[in-house]
């Protein structure tokens, strides 16, 4: 409550041109972080991959052209001239499996910088609330130095006047310099949670309006399905399944057609003849470097469901412990046991005992034998008068009535005397 008044207070004071509060200093953040930065750089890539699918053909078409003569054997006038233009055509399923690749994909990506976005509100939140905790330390730290150097100076002057002994203002020096250690400290403290806010924000950190609390409600029972860090989980899982899916669709090169025009003639002096070409291209599948490429589309895809499940536990147990963290707030705390009965549960006893079990224990707690020989003065008067006794005269009496009272130590043997019944084995 006293850092929370002394952040109201400083909100009068002018504040620098760059400092800021956990608002702007999330924005700043946000600029700032390559994380973020990254993610929003690959929106386009998934926007490309998604025309890219939409497109006729896989890739560019390609022209090509030849010559061909017998000059340099026969020379009998024989040439061939060749033109013509290719295309790589889809494979069964490519061109949907890559349009699903790029909806998964752009879908993750979003969801991946919503995750980002919220764990680094986390960060800007944690980092200015260790800065507030620590300047208010440090305020209250010099208002302890203030209050101990005018103790100081007030024990001085009874000192010198001699109304109080040198002892108490040895003890209010060291106060002051006990003091002077902790406001350092805290300062030194301050200073550090300033640096890491600036080097996370590139703002300065001011005192801001106290945050509004979140509705009270009932404890969720287990985490949220819209939490962002499980969204982008699920989102990078069918992003993979998506990459595994196009990858068992190429299971070769693409194909290609090729459409071109041939003129040729068979001797010198006879006319050119043209004549119309089509041509095809069918690759054959190479096995181990499809399996290579599923394979690994697989492994990637069971790393993926194996971080969201560690997510899901994570995110599971942090639940757990803020609802047990609650109820530990909200409980009362439980009252503490009495004096007794700690001293009985010491002691293997659950409840400690009566009548003559409690006499024989309080006579075991007295200190000498003679006050278990002798009756306590205040049984004098009670038995005079026929009153009853005080709870403990009347334990004493009840534990010199019963056979159970100890027996007498046996007298000393004096010295010089022989035994008559001879020597001890």
């Amino acid at each position: 409550m006293r850092g929370i008044l002394l952040l109201a207070a400083a909100l009068a004071l002018p504040a620098p041109a760059d400092a800021a509060g956990i608002r702007e200093g999330f924005a700043g953040a946000l600029g700032l972080s390559a994380e973020v930065r990254t993610l929003e750089a690959q929106r386009p890539v998934t926007d490309a991959r998604r025309a890219r699918a939409d497109a006729l053909l896989p890739g560019a078409p390609t022209l090509n052209g030849g010559v061909r003569s017998d000059a340099v054997a026969q020379n009998r006038g024989y040439l061939q001239l060749d033109a013509g233009a290719s295309a790589p055509l889809w494979l069964p399923g490519e061109s949907r499996a890559l349009r699903g690749l790029a909806d998964a994909q752009g879908a993750s990506t979003d969801r991946s910088l919503a995750r980002a976005r919220l764990l680094l509100a986390g960060q800007v939140r944690e980092a200015y609330w260790t800065w507030a905790i620590a300047a208010a330390a440090a305020e209250a730290g010099r208002t302890r130095l203030a209050a101990a150097r005018a103790l100081e100076s007030d024990v001085g002057r009874g000192v010198g006047a001699g109304n109080a002994p040198r002892t108490d203002l040895l003890v209010a020096t060291a106060a002051t310099r006990e003091a002077e250690a902790a406001l350092r400290e805290a300062t030194a403290a301050a200073r550090t949670a300033a640096i890491a806010f600036r080097v996370l924000t590139g703002l300065e950190p001011t005192a801001a309006p106290e945050e509004r609390a979140a509705a009270s409600g009932a404890a969720p029972a287990a985490p949220r399905d819209d939490d962002p860090r499980l969204a982008a989980g699920r989102a990078a899982v069918e992003a993979n399944r998506a990459n595994e899916r196009l990858a068992a669709a190429r299971d070769r090169a693409n194909p290609d057609i090729g459409l071109g025009v041939r003129v040729q003639r068979d001797a010198r002096g006879e006319d050119l003849s043209p004549n119309a070409v089509v041509s095809g291209r069918l690759p054959l599948r190479h096995g181990p470097t499809y399996r290579e490429a599923l394979a690994e589309a697989r492994a990637t895809t069971a790393a993926s469901e194996a971080e969201l499940a560690a997510t899901e536990r994570a995110l599971r147990g942090a639940v757990d412990r803020a609802r047990e963290a609650r109820a530990a707030a909200l409980d009362p705390p439980a009252s503490p046991r009495p004096a007794t009965a700690r001293w009985w549960s010491r002691r293997g006893s659950t409840r400690p005992p009566t009548g003559a079990a409690s006499c024989r224990s309080s006579r075991s707690r007295a200190s000498g034998r003679s006050s278990r020989r002798r009756m306590p003065a205040a049984a004098a008067p009670a038995r005079r008068l026929g009153a009853p006794p005080p709870r403990s005269t009347r334990c004493w009496a009840r534990s010199h009535d019963d056979a159970n009272d100890p027996p007498r130590r046996p007298r000393a043997r004096p010295r010089g005397r022989r035994d008559p019944r001879g020597p001890r084995a």
